[in-house]
């Protein structure tokens, strides 16, 4: 829980150095279809910010910016097990807070495409039904840990202040990804 609470202070801090500065922040949210390994697809509710640092021609042509997403399960993927000769539902609830660092390419004025790589800190909880999972050895609860994280996207800016997006998220060290499309508002 310590690390958690450093990372989250890491990003409030990212937070308020941005908004005391006068860049380009940026807000947003959106649904991800999150898939875990051998389990059916669930959906996640996706928060995330940035702000770029560098500014396009620093590092070739993009502007490289610094990022903060939350992801958390608001419906859990799931699956149908049979385990000693009975049948029962399971499904894994799956939390992630990740900092990112990330590469915006502008290939006109309005599409751009975004990789980008980072830390992220996951969490599962499982839920094997009637059964506990840990005495059957099924499935593992896990407190948290962390991991990389890398991702290639796309948008859409509708105006000045508003973008729509699609991201494909891989959390390494696990068989989760995130198939996020959402919305962004430029402060």
């Amino acid at each position: 829980m310590n690390k958690l609470s450093s990372i989250v202070a890491a990003m409030v801090l990212t937070v308020t150095v941005s908004t005391a500065s006068e860049n380009n922040i940026y807000a947003g949210g959106g649904l991800a279809i999150q898939s875990a390994d051998s389990f059916d697809s669930g959906i996640a509710l996706v928060l995330n910010g940035g702000m770029p640092i560098m500014p396009a021609g620093t590092v070739g042509p993009g502007t490289v910016a610094v990022e903060g997403e939350f992801t958390y399960s608001i419906s859990d993927p799931e699956k149908r097990v049979r385990f000693l000769g009975r049948s029962f539902d399971a499904s894994i609830s799956i939390m992630t807070l990740g900092a990112y660092a990330a590469y915006i390419y502008d290939i006109n004025e309005q599409f751009y495409v975004k990789p980008r790589a980072g830390i992220i800190y996951r969490s599962y909880d499982a839920d094997a039904g009637n059964f506990d999972a840990q005495d059957y050895e099924v499935y593992t609860n896990s407190d948290g840990e962390f991991g990389l994280s890398f991702g290639i996207g796309a948008g859409y800016r509708l105006s000045k202040e508003i973008d729509i997006y699609v991201d494909y998220t891989m959390i390494d060290g696990s068989d989760v990804t995130h198939l996020t499309a959402g919305a962004q508002y430029h402060f």
